[in-house]
């Protein structure tokens, strides 16, 4: 970005929010039916020793879904947007 025109960065950090709001709505809903299944495991459960595993089940679960939410939200390039030196710069100063 080392034209003048601070607008692309704008443009291009709005479509990649938008994208990043698009998958953090996946996400809810993944959280969501994720709960909802827990919900009704617990539901079905006839013994004491089964609830150890389905808590172990839904665990380890929940562990390898976060990770792969962390992964891919961490991968969308707008942490990494450099501003445009006249947005950064006080008024009267260079950097």
């Amino acid at each position: 970005m080392s034209d003048s025109d601070p607008t692309k960065g704008f443009a291009l950090a709005t479509a990649n929010m938008q994208a990043y709001q698009a998958r953090l709505l996946e996400i809810a809903e993944a959280n969501a039916q994720f709960a909802f299944e827990f919900g009704l495991r617990l539901a079905t459960i006839r013994s004491p020793t089964e609830f150890f595993g389905v808590i172990t089940e839904f665990t380890s679960r929940r562990v390898d879904m976060f990770g792969q939410h962390s992964k891919e939200l961490a991968a969308y390039p707008f942490w990494r947007i450099k501003r445009p030196q006249e947005l950064t710069a006080l008024p009267g100063r260079q950097l």
